[in-house]
């Protein structure tokens, strides 16, 4: 379980990603190296959940966990997207997506090896 003391850190982080992006309006090219920075310095689960639950909703973590499910499907098995959705309980326009991601060689392999 993470400390309270890593909560704080957390907490003091997203203070001040927020206070650099309205003081110096950060762009978001910046706003997304910080992201970067901050997720690869998380060092366990435990806080990797509480910094996704601090800067996501609910609903976004669940279509994040569902574009998780799909890659999963469409990289490591023979299903039709429509298959895929149906199976998913996911809309086929969520698939789609997925897929034309997919189309990439680089991006199945990262998810094929994520996966296996």
């Amino acid at each position: 379980m993470y400390s309270f003391l890593k909560q704080y850190q957390y907490i003091s982080i997203l203070r001040w990603l927020t206070q650099q992006i309205s003081e110096l309006n950060m762009n978001q090219s910046k706003a997304k190296q910080a992201l970067i920075d901050i997720l690869c310095n998380i060092e366990n689960p435990q806080e990797m959940r509480f910094f996704l639950e601090q800067i996501l909703t609910v609903a976004e973590i669940n279509d994040l966990l569902d574009r998780i499910r799909i890659y999963q499907s469409l990289a490591c098995t023979d299903a039709s997207q429509r298959e895929c959705a149906k199976t998913l309980n996911v809309s086929i326009s969520k698939v789609t997506r997925g897929a034309s991601n997919l189309r990439n060689p680089k991006a199945k392999d990262f998810w094929r090896s994520k996966f296996s």
